[in-house]
């Protein structure tokens, strides 16, 4: 997490940030395979394109940590600093549960 702070954000994780915000994005030409696309001053909405609910708690992670430190780089590291901390707590969940399940058939 360090090596690459604040962190990394997909194209629809930044999707579903502008989704939250109702930011438009900023004119693009996207050159794929040879084919170019031109994207001028896209708006985007909260739809269930990607999941909703995930979009608002990203979007309010995201806002928090504007909050407390008025600054894009650590809003963005608050969302690493808790999708961090809740995938390694269900991974540890379900090593926690199989090793007991484990245990009881022995």
């Amino acid at each position: 997490m360090i090596i690459s702070f604040p962190g990394v954000v997909s194209w629809d994780g930044a999707d579903q940030l502008n989704a939250f915000f109702r930011e438009a994005m900023p004119p693009q030409n996207i050159d794929f395979y040879g084919t170019t696309y031109n994207y001028s001053n896209q708006q985007f909405y909260l739809t269930n394109h990607h999941p909703y609910f995930t979009s608002l708690v990203f979007g309010g992670i995201f806002k928090l940590g504007y909050v407390i430190d008025n600054n894009l780089a650590s809003a963005l590291f608050s969302i690493i600093v808790f999708n961090t901390l809740f995938v390694a707590s269900s991974l540890s969940l379900i090593v926690t549960i199989i090793y007991h399940r484990a245990k009881k058939l022995e």
